[in-house]
């Protein structure tokens, strides 16, 4: 079942990112994969290392805050940002379980949110550029 809805999620996370091609004109611009990487690292340090979240999260946030910024598809790239963040907090949960089965990690529920959250924002984002044009024109 985990599978599935991760086959889903990427699905989706493709979806957003092909509909992002045809408003901005590209995938995706190099901060957002260094802030998609850093999000990922930053989870799975923290769940499996157990390192505060707190000084993790302040690279991170700072990371997701420019890229949305600097985003011409402000709410379809902060969707895909959550949606990164969601799929890496389930990988750490998932290396941290398989590590150690008795975690007590709520990371797979967190991972749950973030995914719910970012599909809601995205379908949001898809919905609100349906007129197909792009961002530059308008």
């Amino acid at each position: 079942m985990i599978y599935l809805f991760a086959a889903g999620t990427l699905l989706f996370a493709f979806a957003l990112s092909t509909r992002r091609l045809t408003i901005v004109g590209s995938w995706s611009d190099g901060l957002s994969v260094v802030a998609w990487a850093v999000t990922v690292v930053a989870e799975i340090i923290g769940t499996v290392a157990h390192v505060s979240g707190v000084v993790l999260s302040f690279p991170v946030l700072a990371l997701g805050l420019l890229v949305v910024a600097r985003s011409k598809w402000k709410l379809g790239d902060l969707s895909l940002f959550v949606l990164v963040a969601g799929m890496g907090l389930g990988i750490a949960y998932l290396i941290a379980a398989s590590i150690n089965p008795d975690t007590g990690s709520y990371g797979d529920q967190g991972a749950i949110g973030l995914i719910a959250l970012g599909g809601v924002l995205g379908l949001i984002a898809l919905w609100s550029t349906s007129d197909h044009e792009s961002v530059d024109s308008r």
